[in-house]
């Protein structure tokens, strides 16, 4: 049983080094500093100022 815990723990501690996920995508309001409401999602579409919502 000692040899599978000495092999083992490499393993799992690499495992515990792996990327969490993909990065999300950030989109933020094309009005910028003109109205100052500083919307950001994680999904295209329009403001609530009704400025397009564009990457960051």
């Amino acid at each position: 049983m000692k040899w599978f815990l000495i092999l083992a723990l490499p393993v799992f501690a690499l495992a515990s080094c792996a990327p969490g996920g993909a990065v999300e995508k950030r989109y933020v309001c094309k009005c910028g500093q003109k109205c100052g409401c500083e919307t950001v999602s994680t999904t295209p579409g329009k403001c609530g100022c009704g400025h397009d919502l564009v990457p960051q």
